[in-house]
């Protein structure tokens, strides 16, 4: 077995930074949109009312 095989389990270098992507995504969705969408939300309810 070569080395290289066995640590990154056939795993390519290049599919680590989508990965990073996806997550951060994910993150920024989560902590930002998440919230500004439900505060715009209020804000029109609010107006509505």
């Amino acid at each position: 077995v070569h080395p290289n095989d066995h640590v990154n389990r056939s795993q390519s270098s290049n599919d680590c930074f989508p990965t990073a992507m996806h997550i951060a995504t994910a993150q920024a969705v989560k902590e930002q949109l998440l919230p500004a969408i439900a505060e715009l939300s209020s804000g029109l309810a609010e107006q509505a009312a």
